[in-house]
């Protein structure tokens, strides 16, 4: 921070940060009675990717531009306004999804709560199965039923806990990180042990070829998470302090 840069501060908590706009929008409007107008809330909404109903071959994905109400496909550039959305993409499945998965927010640690929530996980998973794997609500579900499996309230195996926890990861440094580091850092608080089980050194477990090392797709991986690990430790040791437990076992493991 220089001197005369202008300090920012959320209004929101954390855990907030990984909604889209128009609902943390309504968050700040019911708790304090004004509409944002940060750089991020006036932007493009990266946490609603929606795929394409015009790309012949599917790979297009349109974002959400907040300020203008209009979605853009980033590969045919072609345009849909709120009404042309509603009809062509899959924005009724996005508000059907939204809807359950607050449900989920509010039940929070309840443990009765969350049984009873149990049999409403797989008609979420229906719906996220039609938006693209970085849609906020599939990262959303993904982060319910992996804090539900290290309750012991599902169960999911060693593979799919790594699997799913390099996704939130991964979506976490790319959406949230750019924003608010320190609260990217600490929304992965929950993971990072299965996190840590995940970092190798994938050097010297490389295949060589000539002079050059090939990684496999699991170290790749595992080398991605390094850096994303690396990245945001300094933020987490921002908010907790030198000297706490969490954060000399996130240096230690991330070989700093």
């Amino acid at each position: 921070i220089c001197a005369g840069d202008v300090i920012f501060s959320s209004y929101l908590a954390g855990n907030k940060l990984v909604y889209p706009t128009r609902v943390r929008q309504e968050f700040i409007m019911s708790q304090y009675y004004f509409r944002c107008a940060c750089d991020r809330c006036k932007g493009i909404d990266t946490l609603r990717p929606i795929n394409c109903g015009s790309c012949d071959d599917g790979v297009g994905i349109v974002w959400m531009d907040s300020l203008k109400d209009i979605w853009t496909c980033k590969i045919c550039s072609e345009q849909y306004d709120a009404a042309r959305a509603d009809e062509d993409l899959y924005v009724d499945v996005e508000e059907q999804a939204e809807a359950q998965l607050k449900v989920f927010d509010d039940v929070g640690d309840n443990s009765d709560g969350e049984q009873a929530l149990l049999g409403s996980v797989e008609g979420v998973n229906t719906l996220l199965k039609y938006l693209p794997s970085a849609h906020w609500t599939v990262i959303f579900m993904k982060r319910v039923v992996l804090e539900m499996s290290l309750r012991g309230a599902t169960e999911l195996s060693t593979d799919e806990c790594e699997r799913y926890a390099f996704d939130i990861a991964e979506w976490v440094f790319d959406v949230i990180f750019p924003y608010s580091p320190v609260s990217a850092a600490c929304l992965l608080h929950t993971y990072r042990k299965i996190l840590f089980q995940q970092i190798t050194h994938t050097e010297s477990s490389s295949v060589s070829s000539g002079h050059v090392f090939i990684l496999s797709a699991k170290q790749q991986r595992e080398k991605k998470l390094l850096t994303i690990m690396k990245t945001l430790f300094v933020y987490y040791e921002i908010q907790y302090g030198l000297t706490d437990s969490d954060v000399l076992e996130w240096k230690r493991h991330v070989h700093l």
